[in-house]
């Protein structure tokens, strides 16, 4: 199926757009962990040596899970090796492999849920202390906690229909340039072959003007 380069940006446009996704990322990152470690300092009454390793250990966590998350296929394989339970698993209920999947999934779910908690929490006491979560001040916190995830997840896919559009328009410009070279060259060679072809039509007429008139000729 041939796709139209209509709205086709230049390679240097996807490219910006994907490092501003991955810096602001970065930043956002940096700023969640820091309110969470004040949010844990301030308001439970953590000590900063013990503050720092949990809220990196944190930030690792929820970049892994973003990770596998949006990788469907890692979900298959994990499924499937449940399912094979080894090189016995025909001896193993099929009930109980259903089971122990569904356990993995709970557990996955489980710790993720406690770990945006903990997140989520640490940084509404730093943001506002004191004060209840409502509908604005969650909205504000949750683009702390989720906005590194969905930003270095957009710069990724930036990166990506870069390339996929690079290949396009390099398929384009495949069909286009050699056809203007070919239209180029031949617009040169034809004002060649009309300018000879002048230069010999004045020729022939001055000629039979001479001939016309021979005491004109110059000597």
């Amino acid at each position: 199926m041939k796709t139209s380069n209509a709205f086709a940006r230049h390679q240097l446009h996807f490219r910006v757009v994907a490092i501003a996704c991955f810096v602001f990322g970065g930043w956002v990152l940096i700023q969640d962990v820091a309110l969470s470690k004040i949010g844990l300092m301030e308001g439970d009454g953590w000590s900063a040596a013990n503050a720092n390793p949990v809220v990196w250990a944190m930030a690792a966590f929820m970049g892994g899970m973003a990770i596998l998350a949006t990788q469907p296929a890692y979900w298959d394989d994990l499924f499937l090796a449940l399912m094979a339970f080894g090189d016995n698993g025909y001896q193993v209920p099929r009930m109980v492999r259903f089971a122990l999947a569904a356990l993995m999934v709970c557990l996955f779910g489980a710790v993720s849920y406690f770990v945006y908690r903990f997140n989520f929490v640490s940084t509404h006491d730093a943001l506002y202390p004191g004060l209840g979560v409502t509908q604005d001040t969650m909205t504000k916190v949750l683009f702390y906690n989720f906005g590194p995830e969905v930003l270095a997840f957009l710069g990724g896919q930036v990166l990506r229909l870069g390339a996929i559009a690079k290949k396009s328009q390099l398929a384009e410009r495949l069909q286009v340039e050699p056809a203007n070279r070919y239209q180029q060259k031949l617009l040169t060679n034809l004002n060649d072959a009309a300018d000879s072809a002048a230069e010999a039509h004045t020729q022939r007429a001055w000629n039979d003007f001479y001939r016309q008139n021979p005491g004109m000729q110059p000597k």
